[in-house]
């Protein structure tokens, strides 16, 4: 019976698929850092009840999965219909090394922009925030005067080396490179991620996270990233 324990959990967590899960656990972990900082920068403006408390990281965690989700998507389809003869290949390697570069580096970028953000506005990113892509160039030459941006930079790859660092180390890369899983197994794994992102996209709005009569809660309820797509769909 433990043996049969062992193997499922090998299973789930030492597979083609390793990688897009352990990101979605590194992704909620760091969001729930993200809205514990912000809270505590909120000091008095939240009401530090228990009820409140488990309502704003319950509700929060349920959008940083629904976010985490819409992340690995597009990977979780390219681990399914890549044949099993390529696996482990140069092609498999660029790709997926390319694509969990590019995810670390939009989602750290977004936890760290929303510190500044937060201070100046009390809340997520929105039309604001929407706006500031708009005019990307003279928002850089502000956030430049205004922020140390080699610094930023030199964090930003810091993070991303530190967690593609820790995949190695967990060898997540090792074994989505070297399992050559059936594609009815990884059917299996890819199933879920597309059941939940049709589920979200049908029944999930950021009006959702708005439960309270305060706003810091509500805003504290939820994801950053979430809710600049929101404002920007409604812009």
């Amino acid at each position: 019976m433990t043996r049969i324990k062992l193997v499922s959990v090998r299973m789930i967590l030492k597979n083609r698929f390793s990688l897009a899960y352990k990101f979605l656990i590194v992704f909620v972990i760091l969001s729930f850092v993200v809205r514990l900082i912000l809270m505590v920068l909120s000091g008095a403006n939240v009401d530090l009840n228990i009820i409140h408390f488990v309502k704003i990281f319950a509700i929060g965690a349920y959008f940083d999965v629904v976010v985490a989700v819409y992340f690995v998507l597009l990977y979780s389809v390219f681990l399914l219909i890549v044949p099993s003869r390529w696996i482990g290949s140069l092609m498999d390697r660029v790709i997926t090394y390319s694509m969990i570069i590019l995810m670390l580096f939009i989602v750290l970028f977004g936890m760290i922009a929303e510190f500044p953000f937060w201070a100046e506005f009390n809340t997520r990113f929105n039309f604001i925030a929407v706006d500031y892509l708009i005019y990307t160039y003279e928002v850089l030459g502000n956030i430049n005067q205004s922020y140390p941006l080699p610094l930023i930079i030199a964090i930003l790859v810091s993070g991303v080396a530190g967690i593609i660092f820790y995949f190695r180390r967990q060898e997540i890369f090792k074994c989505i490179f070297a399992e050559k899983m059936r594609w009815t197994h990884r059917l299996m794994f890819a199933a879920p991620i597309w059941i939940f992102t049709l589920f979200f996209l049908k029944w999930t709005n950021n009006q959702q996270a708005e439960w309270s009569s305060n706003s810091y809660e509500n805003e504290l309820s939820k994801n950053g990233i979430y809710s600049f797509f929101a404002a920007y769909n409604s812009n």
